[in-house]
């Protein structure tokens, strides 16, 4: 088995939707909440989405019509050092109801059966995949309830293409899984 799967809960919470923030000293930066759910032509515009079919792929699938989750937040990028490199990013979900983001426990599931996928499949690329739960205010809705951020790392590559390789691989099996999550009770968060 290459791959490792986990779950960890920050006690960080943020406010949804957020602003945009400052250009950071990397170049990066947040470019804020857009709810592609509702609006799925701006992902056409996304900055964080451009230059990452992968990532615009599996962003795609999990704002869907068929599913019930919808994206908070995304990234990717490179991460290199002496003569390797590995491609890391997240993408940041939530529920699309208001009721099933209030309970903590409602993502459990997903990690759970997503493991089990891993497993089933025998899925043996060489990639991290690293499940945050924190705890979030849905401002317009004025629910407070929980996200769910899935950091997906590589191992190190001898080349960015090998990387992007393993990239690929995991976040298209990961987009299938959150693709098949159907839509659950309760009212929309937006």
């Amino acid at each position: 088995m290459n791959y490792h799967n986990d779950l960890t809960v920050s006690h960080d919470a943020k406010a949804i939707p957020y602003c945009a923030g400052v250009l950071r000293k990397d170049g990066a930066r947040n470019f804020g909440f857009v709810n592609l759910k509702a609006n799925p032509e701006a992902m056409l515009e996304l900055a964080e989405l451009k230059g990452d079919e992968a990532l615009q792929h599996l962003v795609e699938a999990i704002n869907a019509p068929e599913t019930g989750l919808m994206t908070i937040g995304c990234s990717s990028g490179f991460v290199t050092e002496a003569s390797c490199c590995r491609k890391t990013g997240y993408v940041e979900i939530s529920f699309a109801t208001d009721q099933m983001v209030e309970d903590a426990q409602n993502y459990f599931p997903l990690f759970y059966h997503f493991s089990r996928a891993l497993s089933d499949a025998h899925f043996d690329a060489h990639v991290h995949f690293s499940w945050d739960l924190m705890p979030a205010r849905f401002v317009e809705s004025d629910v407070d309830g929980f996200t769910i951020a899935i950091n997906v790392n590589t191992g190190f590559c001898e080349t960015p293409q090998d990387a992007v390789d393993i990239w690929d691989v995991s976040t298209q099996f990961l987009a299938t899984f959150l693709n098949s999550v159907p839509p659950m009770d309760g009212g929309p968060l937006f």
